[in-house]
């Protein structure tokens, strides 16, 4: 338990400080877990995206490459927070001693993943949150429209057949990786770009295919709602852990 766990850090605190080897100990730990970083975690991390095969339409592939993404963020973050307890006790163990704990993890971890980017990680990433809005739409339609929808035989969310719909699915998986994301500190530095280009790209299409060049006052106040209700909202629930609030 972790009253066990903390008397044992300090025991082995107390006795590396008496043998003036803590100050060695510790810097030596964490060289390695670069090392493990940088030589194993990271190349895994990346090998998840050479594993994409080809798939008979754009949908299928998209889908792919939604779940691909998934899977590759639940391996990274798994590995992220052991290394993270890791340190909560290695730092536990320094502070015992009565001095401060100084290492930049965040940066060495983000330097040494995002110096890997292979060239299709851009396309992934648009795919998975291109599934994800695509769902959002979906979800938020008005009443008459869920009747008019649910007579279909596909659902118009995740372009599956109704009885088999995995739009809560994908929904949960969104929330998970956006949360792991937010939780590394990498949100921004690797989604930001494509979701600015994605909100740009549904925006234009948005106006093209409601507006369709007549932008008197009913169609800018409709476009307003739209932004207001579809994109901010969805936006919200990316930097806010899920939540619109």
């Amino acid at each position: 338990n972790e009253a066990e766990s903390k008397e044992s850090l300090n025991t082995l605190s107390r006795e590396l400080v008496e043998l003036n080897l803590l100050e060695d100990v510790i810097p030596i730990i964490c060289s390695e877990m670069e090392k493990i970083l940088q030589c194993q975690i990271v190349p895994e991390f990346w090998k998840f995206f050479d594993s994409i095969e080809e798939q008979q339409d754009d949908n299928s592939k998209i889908r792919c490459e939604f779940q691909v993404f998934r899977s590759a963020l639940a391996y990274l973050y798994r590995k992220h927070q052991i290394i993270m307890r890791m340190l909560d006790r290695l730092k536990y163990m320094h502070e015992k001693s009565g001095k401060k704990f100084v290492y930049r993890f965040d940066e060495v971890f983000k330097s040494n993943l995002l110096a890997q980017l292979p060239s299709n990680f851009t396309k992934i990433v648009h795919s998975f949150y291109y599934v994800a809005f695509k769902v959002f739409i979906n979800n938020k339609t008005d009443e008459e429209e869920d009747e008019f929808m649910e007579e279909k035989e596909e659902c118009s969310g995740c372009d599956l057949p109704i009885i088999r719909c995995q739009c809560q699915e994908l929904v949960n998986a969104f929330t998970e990786v956006n949360l792991s994301l937010n939780r590394m500190g990498l949100l921004d530095r690797i989604s930001g770009y494509t979701l600015t280009l994605l909100v740009q790209d549904e925006i234009q299409h948005h106006i093209l295919k409601t507006c369709r060049g007549n932008f008197d006052t009913q169609h800018m106040q409709n476009l307003e709602n739209w932004l207001e209700k579809i994109v901010m909202e969805w936006l919200t629930r990316i930097y806010n852990n899920g939540s619109s609030k």
